[in-house]
């Protein structure tokens, strides 16, 4: 009876578990690495092309790359992370990443959003760029899209290795 109660609570805090850490939202990355040209007055826009996983159904093939907000009752809130893997430069510069948020046709100024600028300062190294929004509030058929821009002087990869992706998942506040 004890090895029927041990199994049986194994199995339920596995279950748990696994419950618990489920992956859930969308996940993107790309599938080679993106040229991005020294800033010269105007960010990049970039368009992950890899859909590692997508529980939210935010994958839109009418909108390649970008994340579409849909129609889901408990779906008030996204929260979005990125982590950008930039290759080689032997000069400095600014690094930025930015989420622009699309509502019936017209850019939508949105607080919290993703929205992180760095200075590279360390000239000759890789540079790895993190950061997140707060919970922004969406609506079904918002548009997310993602742009960046640097300053090193001349164009710059954005590597498509394991370190460079996009995450955005739904929350509701309420």
């Amino acid at each position: 009876m004890r090895k029927l109660v041990t199994v049986f609570l194994v199995v339920v805090g596995s279950l748990l578990w696994n419950a618990a850490f489920a992956a859930e939202g969308i996940l993107l990355a790309f599938s080679s690495d993106v040229l991005i040209p020294n800033y010269s007055g105007s960010f990049t826009d970039v368009y992950p092309d890899v859909t590692v996983y997508d529980t939210e159904g935010m994958e839109d093939p009418a909108y390649p790359g970008k994340i579409v907000i849909p129609q889901h009752p408990n779906f008030t809130y996204l929260e979005i992370e990125a982590n950008l893997a930039w290759d080689y430069s032997p000069t400095a510069g600014l690094r930025q990443i930015q989420m622009a948020l699309e509502r019936n046709g017209a850019m939508v100024p949105v607080p919290g959003r993703l929205n992180v600028k760095e200075d590279a300062s360390l000239a000759g190294q890789n540079f790895i760029q993190h950061g997140a929004s707060a919970a922004i509030p969406v609506q079904p058929g918002d548009i997310i899209s993602f742009r960046v821009l640097q300053t090193s002087g001349a164009s710059l990869n954005l590597k498509a290795i394991d370190s460079t992706w996009i995450y955005a998942r739904g929350v509701n506040l309420r």
